[in-house]
């Protein structure tokens, strides 16, 4: 209470020549990585990027998107982070002008191992195969094909035309 009642001293700026320039703030040093630890694999390259991006710290984002590609990951690794993540993901890292060229490039690979996995048979087989699995194969090779677009709808037509196809006509149309 003494505290609060006891007059304080006011303090007060010193008097400046107003004409005078401000002083300039001193330069701030490096912005810190907001990581506990910095990523070494794809897996903790792709949960940093959208990790600062949530935190809202693009410019931290870019340097692991960076680290990533560095990284040249595989068509296997870029597949996983689109059925992990979605495509809607790595199209919305690309429109931050903040991200790019980095971002656009991400979005280019996957598309590109996209690509690549719509137009391989064995893979496009083994979906086909999958419909008449379980509800639940069914209904993931249904998606499936529903993402690969074109290629995987020139395939389903061959696969029912077959006499020889183990594939239900009625499901592959």
């Amino acid at each position: 209470v003494t505290w609060l009642v006891q007059p304080l001293p006011a303090v007060a700026q010193d008097d400046a020549d107003p004409a005078a320039a401000p002083e300039a703030l001193p330069a701030t040093p490096a912005e810190k990585s907001p990581l506990v630890q910095e990523p070494t694999t794809p897996d903790e390259y792709m949960n940093a990027i959208l990790f600062t991006m949530r935190i809202a710290r693009p410019e931290a984002a870019k340097k692991y998107i960076e680290g990533l590609l560095a990284l040249e990951p595989d068509d296997t690794t870029l597949i996983g982070f689109r059925t992990k993540h979605g495509t809607s993901t790595f199209l919305q890292l690309a429109r931050f002008p903040e991200l790019n060229p980095p971002a656009t490039e991400l979005l280019e690979r996957l598309n590109a191992a996209s690509t690549r996995q719509a137009n391989d048979p064995v893979f496009l087989d083994s979906v086909l195969n999958n419909l008449s699995g379980s509800p639940r194969e069914a209904d993931l090779a249904m998606r499936d094909l529903q993402h690969l677009g074109s290629p995987a709808a020139s395939r389903l037509v061959q696969a029912a035309a077959d006499p020889n196809s183990a594939l239900n006509r009625d499901q592959a149309f």
